[in-house]
């Protein structure tokens, strides 16, 4: 490997790695992660801006329940990964920010 080149993962490394991914996910599925009404009225107000901000002309919007709902389960998984039994607020906002990378990247293609 050349210096500054990054190494390119062989196609049985990275199928390792997204079965890990898968298994840690699996288990993190298990765990409980309660959410204090502190956090959830934060994730309740974020979604309401993040609704209202997003509605289309006719009053539709891709922002939705199923969308709060994938919103927080991201959010425990990340909290659980901690090894927090309740979802704080530094995971909501790092599941806020993966979550803004992944709709910048699907923008970019």
């Amino acid at each position: 490997c050349a210096i500054g080149r990054p190494e390119v993962p062989s196609p049985l490394v990275e199928a390792n790695f997204f079965e890990a991914a898968r298994l840690h996910v699996a288990v993190c599925r298990e765990f409980d992660c309660e959410i204090e009404p502190h956090v959830s009225q934060q994730i309740q107000e974020h979604f309401v801006r993040t609704r209202q901000s997003s509605l289309n002309p006719d009053g539709s919007s891709s922002i939705n329940q199923s969308t709060l709902h994938q919103w927080i389960s991201l959010a425990r998984l990340i909290s659980i990964s901690k090894g927090e039994q309740t979802l704080s607020q530094s995971s909501w906002e790092q599941m806020l920010y993966l979550e803004s990378q992944r709709i910048s990247r699907i923008n970019n293609h």
